[in-house]
Order: structure tokens, then sequence, then C-alpha cells
């Protein structure tokens, strides 16, 4: 496995696809053998994992948000997809890179705690690889 954080972010409205009833990312896209060989639905945030695990990640981030408590409830730490997940929480839907841009000094990153440098840290920064 590589040293590489998987990003997802699934904080958005979702409002070009009209009212879903729940999140977006739950949407089922296929199906897939579940257990005793029955089929299941796989929905897109578990594909693009899935795809993240296949490309040797190991871990990754979940930036979701308050609207969204369905996803942690689901995804849990992720151990059921092969990954370890970890939740960053937007509180207005301001955009992927305005989350970056604000980010707050986490405690819970793994690839860079403790930060390698002081002062402003940014999350996209750490997920640049700087540990």
């Amino acid at each position: 496995m590589s040293d590489y954080v998987g990003v997802i972010p699934a904080a958005g409205l979702a409002s070009r696809l009209g009212p879903l009833g729940y999140p977006k990312e739950l949407l089922p896209i296929t199906y897939v053998p579940g257990e005793g060989g029955h089929l299941r639905p796989l929905p897109v945030i578990e594909a693009s994992f899935r795809q993240l695990r296949e490309a040797g990640v190991s871990r990754s981030l979940v930036i979701t948000s308050d609207r969204k408590p369905e996803l942690m409830q689901y995804l849990g730490n992720g151990g059921g997809i092969g990954l370890d997940l970890a939740f960053l929480q937007q509180a207005r839907a301001e955009g992927l890179a305005a989350r970056c841009l604000k980010a707050p000094r986490p405690t819970w990153c793994w690839a860079c705690y403790p930060p390698t440098s002081p002062g402003n840290w940014d999350l996209c920064a750490s997920m640049a690889g700087c540990a």
C-alpha cells in the first residue's frame, strides 16, 4: 500500500440532481455479490473507495457535512471496505477549495501528525505527503 491519502468530497448539496431523500453518495450505481451470494446495491461512494483501494491507497479522508449523518453510519471506520477513514465536517456549503484553505490544524491526520510545519497549516499540504 502507498503513503497516498484519498480525499472524497461528500459535503455537496446535490442541487443539480434534485431531491433524493438521502445523500447522493449513497446512490446505487450497480449490484455486487453480497452475503450468501445475493446481489446488493453498490453506492457510488463505495465504488470510489474500491478504486482507491485498487490504486494502493489505504487511508482516506471524507469531507462531509452535518446534513449527511447517514454517510458516517454507512461507512463507519472503513473496515468494511478495507480502508482507514477519517471524516472532516464542512459547516457551510462553500465548495471543496474553501474547505481545503480553511481546514483546521487536525489532530487526526495520519500522514502529518505531528505537523511538520507550525503555524498556518492547511489540509491540502498534508494530503501532498509532507510527512
